[in-house]
C-alpha cells in the first residue's frame, strides 16, 4: 500500500484546490488518504463557509469526496483526521479551539458535524461499489 497525507484547502489554499489535485504512484499498489481534514468548532455555521465553521469543513470534505472519486483505479480509500474532537494543549486559538483539535467529525459534545454526514453517505457509495 502507498498512503499519504493530505491537507489541500487547510493548511494551504481553499477546498477549491481540490479541484486540480490528482494522485497517483508508480508502484503496482494501493493508494490510500492517511490523513486529511480541516478544523471545524461544533455548532459554528456561517453561510459564507468561514474557515473553522461546519460549512467549511463540510465544503473541505464535499470538493474532497469530488477529488477521490477522479483517483486512478488503484486508489483505495481515506482516513479523515479524526473522528472525534480532542483535547490538545497546544491548539491555543482562543476562539475556536481553546485546547482542542477541531478536527473531529463529531464535536467535544458528542455531537455530529455536518462532515460526519457527508462522509456517511460517501463511506455508503464506497461500500456499494466494493462489497
Amino acid at each position: 500500500m502507498v498512503s499519504f497525507n493530505e491537507y489541500l484547502g487547510w493548511y494551504v489554499g481553499t477546498p477549491d484546490s481540490c479541484k486540480t489535485a490528482n494522485w497517483a504512484t508508480i508502484y503496482n499498489k494501493p493508494l490510500f488518504v492517511s490523513e486529511t481534514g480541516a478544523e471545524a468548532k461544533g455548532g459554528f455555521i456561517s453561510s459564507t463557509k468561514a474557515m473553522w465553521s461546519e460549512d467549511y469543513q463540510a465544503w473541505y470534505y464535499k470538493e474532497q469526496i469530488a477529488m477521490l472519486k477522479r483517483m486512478p483505479a488503484n486508489f483505495s480509500g481515506i482516513s479523515p483526521w479524526i473522528l472525534a474532537d480532542f483535547r490538545s494543549p497546544r491548539r491555543n486559538n482562543p476562539t475556536y479551539q481553546q485546547g482542542w483539535n477541531t478536527k473531529g467529525l463529531i464535536d467535544r459534545n458528542g455531537k455530529k458535524k455536518k462532515a460526519f454526514f457527508l462522509l456517511k453517505e460517501y463511506y455508503s457509495e464506497m461500500e456499494k461499489m466494493y462489497p
